[in-house]
């Protein structure tokens, strides 16, 4: 594998990357159970995002996609559930493979 390979990532939130050389989580058990629960983790939401991106309807897909957010960043408020992340209409639209105009309608 090329070492030299470029990654990026987009963080819509405050994020804190920690990077772990392999031989480091080979040596620590709990270390390596917690990283695959994460990345087990991180694949069911994949999932769950290719599910919602398959529906046809794009009302429906939208509403599926802001259940799914509010479920996984959600937090309680007075009024019910509130984001802790503001997404605008277009990066709503990339999620779901549409438009902003479409998401805005």
């Amino acid at each position: 594998m090329d070492d030299s390979a470029n990654y990026r990532a987009v963080a819509l939130s405050d994020v804190y990357v920690k990077w772990y050389e392999a031989e480091y989580i080979n040596k620590s058990p709990s270390l390596a159970r917690s990283l695959l629960a994460q990345f087990s983790d991180r694949l069911l939401k994949s999932e769950q995002l290719l599910a919602i991106v398959a529906i046809r309807k794009i009302e429906a897909r939208l509403w599926q996609l802001l259940l799914m957010l509010r479920k996984v960043m959600g937090q309680n408020v007075t009024e019910g559930k509130r984001l802790q992340v503001r997404f605008t209409h277009q990066q709503l639209a990339d999620i779901i493979c549409t438009t902003r105009v479409t998401v805005t309608r």
